[in-house]
């Protein structure tokens, strides 16, 4: 029996027919020209998409790449669409190439303070096995380059150990200026330099304390009095240090005050023993309310000045006695009041 060609056709929609050899066949009802659903019309090389389970790297912002690639299906969807079978698709290779780039500036610190140097570019790139690698680097600032200039100095600590200060003074003064390197990083060279010469000043002072043992101290009643003084400069040596210079022995000039090792510069004390053994009270040596002034005469010695107008008022208590009260009685002297 011969096959009769003219029954077979692709536009059939539904229903029976006889084939060429009298079998009745059965055909599906679809869309007149439409391949049925499901029907793999091709097979894809495609990088598998994060949503549908594909694997991912990375950047630094959070940011995801896809970085694999699968075979798929394209499955018909019977409607004359299709789509990708992900669900079923086969890893292939991870892939290689850039991502993502960053760039940014570069800095260098000078004394506290940010500096740019540069700046970097940086890519991401799939390094082929599912990871990362980098690429790019940083470019900096020319060798030679200004960054900043800064005025500085440098400082001697003086101790003056006759008054007991300690002051600082510059003895250096410099402009330090910075500059790039050409590799990211600085160096620095100091111009207009001022240097204090050897000899120049820094104080000048006079050495007149009390007791001092410079000073040509004699003793008197106690008090140790000094009869002349010194000058003196302090000078820079020229190398951040210094040297005292230009000592002078001075005379007090007639009626200056001479320094005390007690009492200063100002009108001592006059003390008297304050006791009487017969009326049982021994109050020891006091202060009397007069005062003395011991000043220099012009020639390395010196006179005396009693000041009696501040004598103690009269009845002043000084302290109880056995017999009563002993008191001041107004003219430097004193008694003992029984009454």
């Amino acid at each position: 029996m011969g096959v009769d060609l003219h029954r077979i056709g692709t536009g059939i929609s539904s229903g029976k027919s006889r084939n060429g050899f009298g079998n009745i066949v059965s055909f599906p009802s679809v869309p007149a020209g439409f391949p049925a659903a499901g029907t793999i019309l091709s097979t894809q090389y495609l990088l598998k998409p994060i949503n549908d389970g594909g694997s991912y790297v990375s950047d630094p912002n959070g940011g995801q790449y896809a970085n694999a690639m699968h075979t798929v299906y394209q499955i018909a969807d019977g409607s004359g669409g299709s789509y990708l079978d992900w669900a079923t698709s086969v890893f292939a290779n991870y892939i290689t190439g850039g991502f993502f780039t960053e760039n940014g500036s570069t800095y260098l610190m000078i004394n506290g303070v940010q500096y740019s140097n540069g700046s970097y570019s940086n890519t991401y790139e799939h390094d082929g096995y599912g990871g990362i690698s980098y690429s790019g680097g940083s470019s900096y600032n020319s060798n030679g380059e200004t960054i900043v200039s800064i005025v500085g100095n440098q400082t001697l600590t003086y101790y003056d150990e006759f008054t007991g200060l300690t002051t600082v003074y510059v003895w250096q003064t410099f402009d330090t200026y910075y500059y790039h390197d050409g590799s990211g990083g600085y160096y620095s060279t100091n111009l207009n330099v001022n240097t204090q010469p050897a000899g120049a000043l820094i104080q000048s002072g006079v050495i007149d304390l009390d007791g001092d043992v410079y000073a040509n101290p004699v003793e008197l009643a106690g008090e140790v009095l000094n009869l002349n003084y010194f000058t003196y400069d302090i000078v820079h040596d020229g190398n951040g240090s210094y040297y005292a210079n230009n000592t002078q022995s001075q005379t007090y000039p007639y009626g200056n005050p001479l320094p005390c090792s007690v009492y200063g510069s100002q009108p001592y004390p006059y003390h008297i023993l304050v006791a009487d053994a017969g009326a049982g009270y021994d109050f020891g040596i006091l202060h009397d309310g007069s005062f003395r002034e011991f000043l220099a005469d012009g020639t390395n010695g010196y006179y005396v000045t009693m000041h009696t107008a501040s004598y103690f008022a009269a009845e002043t208590p000084i302290g109880s006695s056995p017999n009563g009260v002993v008191k001041w009685d107004g003219n430097g002297g004193f008694y003992e009041d029984t009454n």
